[in-house]
């Protein structure tokens, strides 16, 4: 099952990569979609790095809705 996508960009992708501290503080952000695992941690793993940022999420967007 593939959620319809909520956002320009995001069709066809599984994975939602949520940031908290950035781009605004005190808030997550999605800040992309992934369509696979591997892509999606290393997407995070590197927002990770931008200074603001004090953790991240990865949502399977599939498995939510079941």
């Amino acid at each position: 099952m593939t959620l319809p996508p909520s956002k320009i960009g995001d069709k066809g992708q599984r994975y939602e990569i949520r940031v908290f501290g950035w781009p605004l503080e005190d808030q997550w952000n999605v800040v992309g979609w992934a369509g696979n695992w591997p892509s999606a941690r290393r997407m995070a793993k590197a927002f990770q790095k931008v200074p603001g940022v004090q953790g991240y999420e990865i949502t399977d967007r599939e498995a939510f809705g079941k």
